[in-house]
């Protein structure tokens, strides 16, 4: 099992996504969150899930609804970092 670890850039994505979802529906913004939380955690049992990108099988990109999760794997440490959680309109 990997351990995942979220950089500074993406605990701050996670607070802009709940704040602009809470715009309109704080309740909403609170369980997107976790359920983002929740995809990430699934990358611990299985870290290649996501697709490749930049044709570096341990640089990754998952998407959730209208938002793509770009991490890398460190698989000789064992660690998945998140690197960034941003809208799918945004470029890679």
């Amino acid at each position: 099992m990997f351990k995942v670890n979220y950089t500074v850039k993406a605990e701050a994505d996670l607070n802009n996504i709940h704040d602009y979802i809470a715009l309109d529906n704080p309740p909403r913004a609170v369980t997107y969150i976790k359920e983002l939380r929740a995809v990430t955690d699934n990358l611990a049992i299985f870290p290649y899930m996501g697709s490749e990108i930049g044709g570096n099988p341990n640089n990754r990109r998952l998407v959730h609804g209208n938002y793509k999760i770009i991490y890398k794997i460190l698989k000789s440490k064992r660690k998945i970092f998140i690197k960034q959680i941003k809208n799918c309109a945004q470029k890679d």
